[in-house]
């Protein structure tokens, strides 16, 4: 989808009130729509959705929802430090205050996991050569690995 500037008419650009970057808010989440985060983020989805045959949408960036949420004051948008406050307001009473008040909410987290030391497992194992795993450069190929050993220990060492 790509959104046309007509779509955006409504943003707000003249306020003081900065994100957590240090960036003018307004112009920040026009960016992050427009050029950064949105466009990556449903490049991700369509190529996933597609490659593992998901249905997906993406309903909140209806236009009109984009329209309205680009139209609020920014007080309704951050307010004492708590993002898409409006958003949450109107949602109380619909889903559970433990989803709404929330303070430990993240993105896609990389896990945490020691990739040498993974690597040195995976050469115990027949499957592998361990000198080609650890010349693989692309990560695409390295997550691959990394999933398949993942398995088999899961499903084949257990």
């Amino acid at each position: 989808m790509v959104l046309k500037p007509r779509y955006l008419k409504d943003f707000k650009t003249n306020c003081n009130i900065l994100d957590n970057r240090g960036f003018e808010l307004e112009s920040s989440l026009k960016s992050d729509l427009l050029q950064y985060s949105v466009p990556q983020l449903l490049r991700y989805e369509d190529k996933n959705s597609m490659r593992w045959s998901i249905e997906s949408r993406t309903p909140f960036l209806d236009y009109r929802f984009v329209e309205l949420a680009g139209a609020l004051d920014v007080r309704d948008k951050l307010r004492d430090g708590v993002s898409k406050w409006i958003f949450r307001e109107a949602m109380r009473g619909v889903v559970g205050e433990e989803i709404l008040d929330r303070k430990d909410k993240v993105g896609f987290e990389i896990p945490d996991w020691d990739i040498e030391e993974l690597i040195k497992e995976v050469g115990n194992r027949k499957y592998w050569d361990v000198g080609r795993v650890r010349g693989i450069e692309d990560f695409e190929k390295l997550w691959r690995v990394v999933n398949v050993e993942m398995w088999l220990r899961e499903f084949v060492d257990k």
